[in-house]
């Protein structure tokens, strides 16, 4: 399952990982956004990045 924040790096790993021999990949489109919409799941902030 790969996933990222929405759906377009995801599918390119998913293409990449189906190209290298894995079966069964799947792409979680929107993941992340899904995981940011629910204020139970913790969401970390790396302040080198800002």
């Amino acid at each position: 399952m790969t996933h990222c924040d929405g759906g377009g790096r995801a599918a390119l790993a998913a293409v990449a990982a189906v190209r290298a021999g894995y079966d069964g990949v799947r792409a979680y489109y929107l993941s992340f956004a899904d995981w940011a919409k629910d204020e139970s799941c913790p969401v970390v902030l790396n302040p080198q990045t800002r």
